[in-house]
Formats: structure tokens, sequence, C-alpha cells
């Protein structure tokens, strides 16, 4: 995939580029401007549903059902933590969402368990109001909810100096095996 990193498809000119490539590719090019002004990135464009895409302005049913039919194509990762973040700044650096760290700690969300109750009505009026960044962090605290209740692997950690989850499961293989 081409996005097979949080690094790799930072918000910008790269998710730019990837969202007109992929439009080029499947002849919606023309509405390039709706995804890229909305905020979205090629993982968040994987997870859209046919609402997202009329809400970004994609009023053509047929042009919607046939976006939709290559969106169910993508094979991209979603890009989300599989773990809960120590801090907020932390998550929102994950999520490429930096802009949003001084809004949400002004309506007092200091911890990522805290972020987890917002609404998308919470989201608008703290200020993040581009569809695609509403969507990323609704899939994120999703992410975070399933984190918790055991759905999915529960890790709390902060990144800064750790290795990556697949190095700490080899370096526990490799203990492991040394200890038998």
């Amino acid at each position: 995939p081409r996005c097979s990193s949080v690094s790799s498809c930072s918000i910008g000119s790269v998710d730019r580029n990837d969202i007109l490539d992929w439009l080029i590719e499947v002849k919606f090019e023309d509405y390039s401007q709706l995804f890229i002004s909305a905020g979205y990135d090629l993982p968040t464009i994987a997870r859209m549903t046919p609402e997202d895409l009329t809400a970004i302005g994609i009023t053509n049913p047929q042009h919607r059902e046939r976006i939709k039919k290559h969106i169910d194509k993508l094979q991209i990762v979603d890009n989300l933590p599989d773990f809960v973040p120590g801090s907020i700044e932390e998550w929102l650096r994950l999520l490429r969402l930096e802009e949003y760290i001084q809004p949400l700690l002004e309506q007092n969300y200091k911890t990522v368990r805290d972020v987890t109750q917002v609404t998308w009505e919470d989201l608008e009026d703290i200020g993040i109001v581009k569809l695609g960044h509403q969507k990323k962090i609704l899939l994120a605290i999703k992410r975070v909810k399933d984190i918790l209740s055991g759905k999915r692997n529960h890790q709390i950690y902060s990144t800064v100096g750790l290795l990556p989850p697949i190095q700490h499961s080899i370096c526990f293989l490799q203990q492991k095996t040394n200890n038998n």
C-alpha cells in the first residue's frame, strides 16, 4: 500500500498527491478538491461511507456509488495506533492532527480516555470542522474504546524511546528462548 506507516502519509502535499493520483486512476479527479478541503487522507477515505461522500459534496448518486465501489477496493492500513498513547498530545501527533492539541486541552480534555466521550457535535464545538479530521478522530476514538474494552490488544505506553510493538514481540520471544 502507498501509506503503510504513519510518517509516510502525513497530511500535506503527499496526501494531496496520493488523493489526486487515486482519483485520476478511478476517473473522478474533478472531486479532488472536495476530499482535500475536507481534510481527508487515503487511509480515512478508505473508511468513508456513502453518507460521508454526500457530506463532502458529491451529490450525484451514480458518482457516489461508483466512488464507493473504488473505495471498497482500497487496501490501505488505517494508521491508527494499536495502543493507547500516554497523552493527548502524543495521540494527536500519531493521528497527524497536531493542530487540535491546544483546542482539546483548552476544553479540559487531559487524557486520551477523556477524549473517548467526545461526539461529532463536540468536535464541531471544539472547532474541529473538517469532515475528514472528524472522521479520523472518531475512528481513533473507536479504536481506543476497543482497546480499553479488550476487543483489541490493550497496551498503554508512550512511543517515545520504545521499540515498535513487533520488535517488542521479537525481543520477548528471544528472551523466552534464551531462558529455556
